[in-house]
Parts: structure tokens; C-alpha cells; sequence
């Protein structure tokens, strides 16, 4: 069976609340919060989620994690040059 393919990504308005009480309340998860407004951070030590309330969320592969951050940290570099251009 074929699948259609989206073109169109949903907005996704999650219960950030809720889903932390979850994880804060299953021993195979660690929860942590951000600075960023409407921001959270899950992870079951193989798999992180970065959640967002109005967004959706991330799910990334923990061994995954140090090359999003550098990825990040180029883009932010990046931001920061153009806007001095």
C-alpha cells in the first residue's frame, strides 16, 4: 500500500503540563525543563524528545544529540554573522 505523502505539516498544540506529570511519574523517563517558554525535555536514555507546546516535538536518537547541538550552535553562529552583514 502506498503512503501520500504530507505536504502540509499540522500544527500540533501538545498538553506540555500533562505530558511531564507522565514522565515525571514513569521511572524509565527523565524530565527536564527549559528556559524557552513552552519548551521540555524527555528522554529514556536511548531516544530525546524536545517538546513543544505549540509545535509539537522532536524525537532524535541519543547518540544523535552531540551533532544537533553542533549543527545548532553553526546555525546560531551563522544568524549571529548575517546580522552583523
Amino acid at each position: 500500500m502506498k503512503r501520500k505523502l504530507m505536504k502540509i505539516i499540522p500544527k500540533i498544540y501538545l498538553d506540555l503540563e500533562e505530558l511531564m506529570r507522565y514522565v515525571d511519574n514513569n521511572k524509565d523517563l527523565v524530565g527536564f525543563p527549559s528556559m524557552l517558554k513552552g519548551v521540555a525535555y524527555a528522554t529514556d536514555g536511548k531516544d530525546a524528545l524536545i517538546l513543544t507546546r505549540r509545535k509539537g516535538y522532536l524525537r532524535i536518537d541519543a547518540n544523535e544529540l552531540k551533532t544537533l547541538i553542533e549543527e545548532l550552535q553553526w546555525i546560531d553562529e551563522d544568524i549571529e554573522r548575517r546580522s552583523r552583514d
